[in-house]
């Protein structure tokens, strides 16, 4: 066999001549129009690609956004309609409760309450209101002026002679005519002094607003007296000019305003 030819490796030289070569054609070829405009049309399409996925999804976002705006808008107007609606109810509620209020005062007008009358066993309290109203009031009061009279609240079986701990029971007294019933109150003033006190028959509500008007007395100034009759509350005010001027007073509200 005839003896193999052995290849001679690449000189240094020619490798550098090689890589040089190489070099310039891809510069040659980036700097190629070719390439530019394939690189250019590439870049494009791609942005172009890109700026069309997020114009979708903008519009998404912007149908969602105007969804629940849409759910938002409905909301505020059910909770709108729910307010005027809770509105109309509580003026409704609080003119029902005003009338009964009312209504409740004038099946009391012919009553009124006595306070600090001693209590005792198996006593008669048509005789106490007629003593009363005839010694200390100046007033000619008889049975026939009382259509029935009892003490308010629980007895106090426990109650002992001279303990000032537990005072006694107020006494309701309906009177049969309503003239009676004025003659003794606008007497009242007589028992100043005797630690017995007569009030009007007042519902709660109108009890609970008298007690209020009587501690703005005590701390406001321009307050005077606070009282009831026929169970309105009024106070007496001071006025500008020096005089004063009465108030009649319907909630609280009205307190705040003196």
């Amino acid at each position: 066999m005839p003896p193999k030819t052995r290849k001679m490796a690449p000189q240094p030289e020619e490798t550098h001549d090689v890589c040089d070569q190489i070099s310039d054609e891809v510069r040659e070829y980036f700097n190629s129009q070719g390439f530019k405009d394939l690189f250019q049309t590439s870049l494009v399409e791609g942005v172009t690609r890109e700026l069309h996925h997020l114009r979708d999804r903008l519009e998404q976002t912007e149908s969602k956004v105007m969804d629940l705006e849409n759910a938002l808008q409905s909301q505020a107007s059910i909770i709108t309609s729910l307010q005027k609606e809770q509105t109309s109810r509580s003026e409704v509620i609080k003119s029902l409760r005003t009338k009964l209020n009312e209504e409740e005062q004038y099946s009391r007008r012919n009553s009124l309450r006595l306070y600090g009358i001693p209590e005792k066993d198996k006593e008669d309290t048509d005789a106490v209101m007629i003593n009363l109203a005839n010694k200390d009031l100046g007033v000619n009061l008889n049975l026939a002026d009382i259509d029935r009279s009892h003490r308010v609240g629980t007895p106090r079986h426990d109650k002992r002679p001279g303990d000032k701990t537990k005072p006694p029971r107020p006494i309701i007294v309906k009177f049969s005519t309503y003239r009676a019933r004025h003659l003794v109150i606008r007497n009242r003033k007589r028992l100043k002094g005797k630690h017995i006190g007569i009030d009007e028959d007042l519902t709660a509500a109108n009890r609970m607003l008298l007690q209020k008007a009587k501690d703005e007395v005590k701390l406001n100034t321009n307050a005077i007296a606070a009282w009831s009759t026929d169970g309105r509350v009024t106070v007496l005010v001071k006025a500008t000019n020096g005089g004063s001027v009465r108030k009649r007073i319907h909630s609280v509200t009205d307190l705040k305003k003196i």
